[in-house]
Parts: C-alpha cells; sequence; structure tokens
C-alpha cells in the first residue's frame, strides 16, 4: 500500500470517527444514547434502583455523576460497566476539557504529591527519557499535553501511577512497623490496660484488629534506599500490600487513609514495577531520600544521636519512666498458639495474641470484659 493510499484510508477512518461524534451537542446520540445535561442525567434517576439513566450520556464531565444504589445483580454491574466505558470513550474522543484537567492531576508535572524522595527520583528518570523535557507545566489539561496526548502524556500518567502506589505501599510498611512493636499490657485482675491505667473495654479488639507482623521492616532513609534498589525487597513490600488491600488491613493500620488502588491493580503491575526500579537503580540516591517525617539521612543521625543523650539522661534522672517506656515497644509470641503477640498480661508475665488474650483472662484470672448494651444495636 502506497503512502498516499495509507493516508487516504486514514483520512476515511478519522472522517467516520468525527462523523460519530459531530452531534454530541444537547439532543445528539453517542452509541445509541442520547446526549442530554447532568441535570437532566439526574433527573432520570428519580427511581435509585431503576438504572433508566443508561439510555442518556451527559455532555460533560461531573465528579457528583454516580449510581445511587450498588448494583443489584450480575447484569445490572455489567449494564453499568459498559455504560462507564462508553460515557469515558465519549468524554475521550470530545476531548472534553473538564475531563482533561481531571486527567491531568496525575501527571507527574502537575499537583502531583509523593513522598520518600521519590519525586525526585521520578523527575530524573523523565529528564532522562523524554524529549524536549521541561521541569515544570502551566498546562491543566491532558488533551492539549505539550508532550503529545496520544503517547507520552499516557505514559505519564502511568508511571505516576506506579510512584503513587510505591508511595502508599512504603507508608503502609511504615506505619506497620511502628504498629508491631507498640506493645499492650494488660492487667486482668484490677481490669485496667496500659501505663495510663484506662479500663479494658473493645477498643483492645479495634488495636489489634487486622495487625500482622510486617514482612519487612522500614526504619530509616537506608531501609527505603534497600527497597528501591533490591528486587527482592520491593517485592515483599508490594505482596503485603496486595495482602493489606485484600483484608481491609489497610484501614486498620493507616488510620484515616484511604487506598487509590485495588488488589488487583497491584497485581497487574507488580511485576512492571519491580522491573522499572531494578532498571533504573542507579537514578536512587541515598542523600535524596527521605523517611516518612521528610527527614533526610543527616536529618536522621542527628535526631538519632539526639534521642541517645535524652535516653541517658532519662535512665539517670527517671529511670523507672525510662524502662517504662522500653517495656511498651516490644512483643512476644503468644503463650497459647505461638504466633505473634502484642498483648502482654502483667499479672504473669505472658504474652498473647489477638485471639486469646481474652480466653486467657478468663481462663487463668477469671476476667469477664463487661460490653455496653450500645455496642449490640443495629
Amino acid at each position: 500500500m502506497s503512502n498516499l493510499e495509507r493516508a487516504s484510508r486514514e483520512g476515511v477512518i478519522i472522517a467516520k470517527k468525527m462523523a460519530r461524534v459531530s452531534k454530541t451537542k444537547r439532543g445528539g446520540f453517542w452509541r445509541g444514547k442520547k446526549i442530554v445535561t447532568e441535570e437532566e442525567w439526574h433527573k432520570e434517576q428519580r427511581n435509585p434502583f431503576d438504572d433508566e439513566c443508561l439510555k442518556y450520556i451527559p455532555e460533560t464531565f461531573s465528579d457528583t455523576i454516580f449510581f445511587l444504589v450498588p448494583p443489584s445483580d450480575e447484569n445490572q454491574y455489567n449494564a453499568r460497566a459498559a455504560w462507564k466505558k462508553d460515557y469515558f470513550d465519549f468524554l475521550e474522543q470530545t476531548k472534553n476539557p473538564e475531563y482533561g484537567r481531571k486527567k491531568c492531576k496525575g501527571c507527574p508535572f502537575n499537583e502531583f504529591k509523593i513522598s520518600w524522595g521519590l519525586q525526585t527520583i521520578l523527575l530524573k528518570y523523565l529528564e532522562k527519557n523524554l524529549l524536549d523535557y521541561k521541569p515544570s507545566c502551566d498546562i491543566f489539561n491532558i488533551f492539549e499535553c505539550p508532550y503529545g496526548y496520544e503517547k507520552d502524556a499516557k505514559e505519564l500518567l502511568i508511571i505516576g501511577r506506579f510512584f503513587v502506589l510505591v508511595d502508599e505501599a512504603l507508608g503502609y510498611c511504615w506505619d506497620l512497623t511502628r504498629k508491631h512493636e507498640s506493645a499492650l499490657y494488660v492487667n486482668f485482675l484490677s481490669e485496667r490496660m496500659g501505663y495510663k491505667h484506662g479500663y479494658i473495654t473493645s477498643a483492645i479488639w479495634e488495636k489489634m484488629t487486622g495487625l500482622k507482623v510486617p514482612r519487612l521492616s522500614l526504619y530509616d532513609v537506608r531501609d527505603v534506599y534497600d527497597v528501591l534498589t533490591r528486587p527482592e525487597l520491593m517485592e515483599l513490600l508490594l505482596d503485603q500490600y496486595i495482602d493489606a488491600l485484600g483484608t481491609g488491613n489497610y484501614r486498620n493500620i493507616v488510620q484515616f487513609e484511604s487506598p487509590s488502588f485495588v488488589v488487583e491493580q497491584v497485581e497487574a503491575c507488580k511485576e512492571i514495577i519491580i522491573e522499572f526500579f531494578a532498571e533504573n537503580k542507579e537514578l536512587v540516591k541515598l542523600e535524596d531520600l527521605e523517611d516518612c517525617y521528610g527527614y533526610d539521612l543527616e536529618r536522621e543521625e542527628s535526631n538519632r544521636q539526639q534521642k541517645i543523650q535524652d535516653e541517658k539522661r532519662l535512665e539517670v534522672e527517671n529511670p523507672k519512666y525510662f524502662w517504662e517506656l522500653k517495656d511498651r515497644n516490644n512483643s512476644g509470641i503468644c503463650l497459647v498458639c505461638n504466633g505473634f503477640a502484642k498483648v502482654c498480661c502483667i499479672n504473669c508475665n505472658k504474652w498473647l495474641c489477638a485471639d486469646h488474650w481474652e480466653e486467657h483472662g478468663f481462663e487463668k484470672h477469671h476476667f469477664v470484659m463487661n460490653i455496653p448494651d450500645y455496642y449490640f444495636e443495629f
């Protein structure tokens, strides 16, 4: 096929594609669905259990366009999924500016926030691999991306998502490490918990729920460096995050946070992420990284030396409180099942896990936890 014939054929394809959206003004149709305003689309949701609105397509993009109730069966679920695909294809085809601004927020150059020093690694990678690289961008519409929407802009979004995922996985591991080492000390005889002498309540369940032994521990910048430069540790990090997302442990450990990913998304790109960091580990520099608090290696070392001095002074001035602080950061092996345990019975100096602490209190110390009546109300 000659270049002229190929160009002619491509022109026909483009013309047909544009013809399908030439009537995208209000009252037109897209894939058999009538194009209406956002308000008109919401009016078709008068009955939240009847998906009458699937016959229509909103003419613009809005975060308020969602279904009022979950799908009732698999058929409704599939119908909604097909509608959503048509809707977003429509926004793509018409290059809707509101949708373009929404997608642009995932670009590493626009409103993009990640921790641990990952931003520096990402920008180094882009500077190395992106033609006409610029350190910033003032265009907030992906359809007008200066790097070209059809190829580079989409790759920027994908790479950005990879780094956000690693950012969240590191945050979960960091918090899990600290939760794991924070022990709960229970006095069954006085029905008190902890050094603040609070009553034993159902709150102990909340502190224990979802807690697992970290597959790897993150304490400082050097640990972050090891994860980013060693594929076997990156795999442990991502597998641990997948497990958390799949069991709901993420919200139990990382308070007030909501993950940006689901299990299937992490599993789908896990190997790609591992390979990406393995191939670009020369971009990872220890001096560029930070810990969870934004401290670099030098600041961490300064804080570590200060902590050592403070502990030495506290051990001399208040030895009882010094050893109480030492005891709080601990864990052990469950007396009953030999599993990980963070509840310590101070009456007999034994460790118990989440499943056996209450049983131990009842059998050994005749403890029965009184739960308020409202706890069982629905």
